[in-house]
C-alpha cells in the first residue's frame, strides 16, 4: 500500500466558502482522492486553517508550515509521494510579499522534504487555485493584491519544484474558489481538484508499476 500525505492549508481541511463548519471526508478532495485511488492507496489529511508555507503570523499563531512539516513528516512516514498545496495565506496584506517570495517560502517545504529521512519517495508542489473576486469585507482586506498575485504564483512554483526535482499540478487548472469569501472552495470544486490530482497521482506512479511488471 503507498501512503500519501497531503500537507496544506483550510482548503485541505475542509472550510468552507463562507466558513461555517466543515466539509465531510467524502466531499472534501482528500477523501474524494482516497475514494479514486482505492484500497491501494492511503491518503492522509494534514491541513490547517491558516496555514502559511514558512511565515509566522502574529495573528495566527503555529501556522508556521515549514515549522511544523518536519512533526508532520516523521509522524506519518515512512510516505510513497507528499503533496504540499499552500501559499493561499501568503498572499495576506500583513506579510506583504510578492508572488516570488511565496513561492520561495514552498521552495523552503521542498528543499526540507527533500532532507528527510528516510527519504520521501515522491514529492508533489500544488500551486493554490487563484484568489477570486468577492464582496468578503474581510477577504477584500486581507487579500488586497490576492487576484493578480495568486496568478503569478504557477509559474514560480514550477520552476522550483523542477529546480528541486518534483513533480508540479496547478491547482487553478481544474478548480476555481468560491466568489463567497474568494479563497476557499465549494464541494464541485473540491471534487475538480481531487480528479485533477487523481491523473495526476497515477502519472507519477505510473512508471514504478511499469517497472515492476
Amino acid at each position: 500500500m503507498r501512503t500519501i500525505l497531503c500537507f496544506g492549508d483550510s482548503n485541505t481541511w475542509g472550510d468552507p466558502p463562507g466558513g461555517n463548519g466543515r466539509f465531510a471526508w467524502h466531499e472534501r478532495w482528500t477523501g474524494i482522492l482516497q475514494d479514486s485511488l482505492g484500497h491501494g492507496f492511503r491518503v492522509i489529511e494534514e491541513g490547517l486553517c491558516g496555514r502559511t508555507t514558512c511565515f509566522d503570523d502574529p495573528f495566527s499563531p503555529n501556522r508556521n508550515g515549514l515549522a511544523y512539516l518536519t512533526v508532520a513528516l516523521e509522524t506519518h512516514c515512512p510516505l510513497d509521494l507528499l503533496i504540499i498545496m499552500l501559499g493561499t495565506n501568503d498572499l495576506k496584506a500583513n506579510f506583504n510579499l510578492s508572488a516570488f517570495d511565496i513561492s520561495r517560502g514552498a521552495a523552503s517545504l521542498l528543499v526540507a522534504a527533500r532532507n528527510f529521512s528516510p527519504k520521501i519517495q515522491q514529492i508533489l508542489l500544488v500551486s493554490p487555485p487563484h484568489v477570486t473576486s468577492t464582496d468578503d469585507f474581510g477577504i477584500l482586506h486581507q487579500f488586497p493584491d490576492g487576484i493578480e498575485k495568486s496568478k503569478s504564483l504557477s509559474a514560480h512554483y514550477q520552476s522550483f519544484a523542477e529546480l528541486h526535482g518534483c513533480h508540479f499540478f496547478d491547482a487553478a487548472s481544474v478548480a476555481q474558489a468560491s466568489q463567497t469569501d474568494g479563497i476557499h472552495l465549494n464541494t464541485d470544486n473540491h471534487k475538480r481538484l481531487a480528479d485533477g490530482l487523481t491523473r495526476k497521482v497515477v502519472t507519477i506512479f505510473k512508471p514504478q508499476a511499469q517497472s515492476a511488471s
